[in-house]
């Protein structure tokens, strides 16, 4: 059974404030061991995917809106489902591969729920 969603996504502000402490803790080992290691630590931290809406048809169908783009996208099976976190890895249709980090407060209230129902019945679907 698919449950249908669709839901508008907003930048999370904890999300943010999380990854300035990591960029913070980074800076600091960095100063504390010398730069070379800064270098590399900063250019392992990855942008984050901005996604500002998520449609999850009744068949099950994916599309992501991404920086005004949409894309299809199915799925994989190595999502994390918690009940304050959504860690979502994409397959978009030409092949590429993204992670989505979704919190509650990048939802509204009752979409958050029924966004949930609707990817935890996508992935038993697969």
């Amino acid at each position: 059974m698919s449950i249908a969603a669709s839901v508008a996504v907003r930048p999370s502000p904890c999300l943010r404030v999380l990854r300035a402490g990591l960029v913070a803790s980074v800076l600091a080992v960095g100063a504390w061991c010398g730069w070379p290691l800064l270098a590399a630590a900063l250019a392992s931290l990855r942008r984050e995917v901005n996604c500002s809406h998520i449609d999850i048809s009744g068949v099950g169908e994916i599309r992501l809106t991404v920086y005004q783009q949409q894309w299809r996208a199915r799925l994989l099976d190595d999502c994390t489902l918690w009940p304050g976190v959504l860690l979502l890895h994409a397959e978009l249709a030409d092949g590429r591969r993204l992670w989505l980090v979704l919190l509650p407060d990048a939802v509204a209230g009752p979409d958050w729920r029924r966004l949930q129902a609707a990817i935890r019945a996508q992935l038993q679907k697969n």
